[in-house]
């Protein structure tokens, strides 16, 4: 007779967790895995009362969003949305769902706003740099991707992300100005 798992071993991440832990843009506990899956839970439990996504792809989802948090973070986050799910009885959707919901474009502004803060000097749309990226919109992307936001969908790429940070900050009413910011001059004393 085998031995039953310990809540440690249960835990422990497979081979596919640790090749997307590999891929992700920031090592294991780290500050970033758990910002983002912080924000990140609210969200995908909004989104399942919605009927968005189904009990089990929520508690996949917070599972590949906290995975590089530390152990008992990630048991936090794991209990807190198998019980709020427990609880809230999810909308039935009278449509096919969308490939790119609502709650994974706001998690992907979400991210963004949070790498932002992370390097306030650092350009990050598209046009700031001659390129159709920049290392932000990167991040993200790969961040996303490692969290498994993208599993089964068609890719997106890091200016569509950009997009849908922009659109998500317009509908929170930010009011986003157009070009870069002027310098201040200063006055000689």
């Amino acid at each position: 007779m085998t031995k039953p798992m310990t809540l440690e071993e249960f835990f422990e991440p497979s081979n596919e967790e640790l090749a997307r832990l590999k891929k992700a843009p920031f090592p294991p506990d780290s500050k970033h895995w758990y910002k983002f899956a912080r924000r990140f839970v609210h969200l995908v439990l909004q989104a399942y009362r919605d009927g968005e996504v189904d009990l089990h792809r929520m508690i996949a989802l917070t599972r590949s969003c906290s995975l590089g948090c530390v152990f008992s973070k990630q048991k936090r986050f794991m209990a807190y949305v198998a019980l709020a799910g427990l609880r809230f009885t999810p909308k039935t959707l009278n449509r096919k769902r969308p490939p790119h919901p609502e709650w994974v474009r706001r998690s992907a502004a979400s991210l963004i706003t949070m790498l932002r803060e992370d390097s306030p000097d650092e350009p990050f749309s598209p046009t700031e740099r001659s390129g159709s990226s920049s290392k932000i919109l990167d991040t993200a992307h790969a961040w996303l991707t490692a969290a498994g936001l993208f599993e089964g969908v068609e890719p997106v790429s890091p200016s569509r992300l950009y997009d849908w940070y922009r659109e998500t900050r317009r509908a929170d009413g930010y009011e986003l100005k157009r070009g870069r910011p002027r310098k201040r001059k200063t006055r000689p004393k």
